[in-house]
Formats: C-alpha cells, structure tokens, sequence
C-alpha cells in the first residue's frame, strides 16, 4: 500500500525506481529527476503528463520501458519543451495578436540577465504591436506568458525565480530587475547559457518537494 498523501512515499514507490533519482543534464550537470522534470513546466498537470509521455516513448522505441534511460529523460523533456512553449504562446494570441511575432524579441537572450536588457529588446517589437507600443507592455506580456521571472534566490547550484502563473496578482518587473528565462523556453529561443547554476521556479519546491533532503 502506498500513502498518497506522502510525497516522499509516492516518491521512493512510484517515482525512482522508474526515473530513478538523479540524472546529469543536457549541460552536464547533476540534478534530480523530479526537479528536472518539473522545472520545465509551469506546474500544470497537462505538462507534466505530456512530459512523461514523450519520456516513455524514448523508451518504448529503444524497447526499455517501464525502464527509463538518463538519455530518455533529458530526450524526452527536449523533444516535449518547445511544443509546450508553442502552446502556451498561441493560447495567448487571441489576447495579444501577433504575440508569436512579439515575444521573437526574447530571441538568443540570455538565460539571467538586467531588468533593463527587457527594454532594449521591447523596441525590436514595436511594429508588432496592433495598438500604441511600449517598453512597459512588453515587459507585461513576457511576464504574463510565465516567460521571464524575477530571481529572488540563489542556493546550492539553484537559481531560484518567481513567475507570474505562481502569484496571485501579477509579476512587475522593472530596469532594477535580475531576470531570468523559464527553461521551459530555452529551445524556443535559443537561450544563450551564461551560468552554471539551474534556474528553478519556486513553485517547484513548493510542491512539497523540499521534503527530499536533496533540495535546499
């Protein structure tokens, strides 16, 4: 019997023994499979399903599934990532026309970067813009989309950032700002890595998985 409402038990019972616990990434760096996982998605079910999915088909075309390999996993989450951006773009176009033209302005940033880089690239958007542009409503829309968020932390190898999908009223974000690129956005606009450290929404660990004495 497994207790549900344990995460650490649903962990070690139905979590590890298939992703196992640890993998080293696209970037050659150690992390936890859930982390790994879950900090490519913006917490909705949807995602983490669509993630594992791909994950298992890595699988069963290399005919190792329930079996997964570190490569499956990282593969997986590669092939899924750019779609699920897509997604979340488009589902934004009817609110903001020509958003997919708009947020190209995001292309090769940074994965950290000043608050006020946002302003330089707003500018390469203006004709975009079906209505009046300006730097402050670019800002709005790339925090709005769960795009860029606003590091609040940083801890054992951790960038840790909020996004505007985890609050409860929406993300400012100013000039003074250090910003961050969800990882869910890396492939979509060929993100420039310029740190070691992982970049992890904060809603990740508030799931309950800062019981694994792994996470900070």
């Amino acid at each position: 019997m497994i207790d549900w409402t344990s995460h650490r038990e649903v962990r070690a019972k139905m979590w590890d023994p298939y992703f196992g616990h640890s993998l080293t990434n696209k970037r050659g760096l150690r992390e936890d499979t859930l982390l790994y996982v879950l900090r490519h998605t913006q917490m909705r079910p949807r995602q983490v399903i669509l993630l594992c999915n791909s994950i298992a088909e890595r699988a069963m075309e290399a005919r190792r599934f329930p079996n997964l390999s570190e490569s499956d996993i990282r593969e997986g989450v590669k092939n899924m990532e750019t779609e699920l951006a897509i997604e979340i773009i488009n589902s934004f176009g009817a609110q903001y026309p020509n958003v997919d033209k708009i947020v190209n302005g995001l292309m090769n940033m940074p994965m950290i970067f000043g608050g006020n880089e946002l302003d330089k690239r707003a500018h390469e958007t203006a004709t975009h813009w079906p209505e009046s542009y300006t730097a402050a409503k670019f800002r709005s829309l790339v925090a709005e989309l769960g795009i860029v968020g606003r590091v609040c932390g940083r801890d054992n190898g951790h960038i840790r950032a909020v996004f505007e999908y985890a609050l409860r009223d929406g993300l400012e974000l100013t000039h003074r700002d250090e910003c961050v690129i969800h990882p869910m956005f890396y492939t979509r606009f060929s993100v420039v890595f310029n740190s070691e450290s992982r970049v992890v929404p904060v809603s990740v660990f508030e799931d309950g998985s800062k019981e694994d004495d792994n996470f900070p």
